[in-house]
C-alpha cells in the first residue's frame, strides 16, 4: 500500500511541476559547445556557485524552458547548496555531500 502511495505522489508530483510531457519534448542544440562552459565544469580556480552556471550554459545550447528539471531542479539546487549561508546549517559531512552532489550532478552532462 505505501509503495502505490508514494508512486501516485511522485506521478502527481512530476505532473505537477511540468514533467508530464517530457517525452514529446524533443530539444534541438543551438549552436556548437561553448568551451567557457566547459570550462566551468574543468576548472578547480572556481567556486561552487560559480560552477551552476554551467546550468545555464547548458539551457542556452539546449533550450527546455524554465519549467524543465535542467533550471527548475539542478541550477536551483546546484544553486542552494553551494551558498556558504545554507552549507553552515550541515556538519562538515554533510557540507562535503553536499558539495559532492553538485559536482557529480555536473559531471553527468
Amino acid at each position: 500500500m505505501f509503495r502505490k502511495l508514494l508512486f501516485i505522489v511522485l506521478v502527481y508530483s512530476m505532473d505537477v511541476m511540468g514533467f508530464n510531457n517530457l517525452k514529446f519534448k524533443k530539444v534541438i542544440p543551438h549552436g556548437h559547445v561553448d568551451e567557457n562552459c566547459l570550462g566551468l565544469l574543468n576548472s578547480s580556480n572556481i567556486t561552487n556557485m560559480e560552477r551552476c552556471e554551467f546550468y545555464n550554459c547548458f539551457e542556452k545550447r539546449f533550450p527546455c524552458g524554465k519549467e524543465y528539471w535542467i533550471m527548475n531542479w539542478g541550477y536551483k539546487y546546484c544553486r542552494r547548496y553551494a551558498d556558504e549561508n545554507f552549507a553552515k546549517n550541515f556538519t562538515k559531512i554533510g557540507q562535503s555531500l553536499l558539495n559532492h552532489v553538485n559536482k557529480c550532478l555536473q559531471s553527468g552532462f
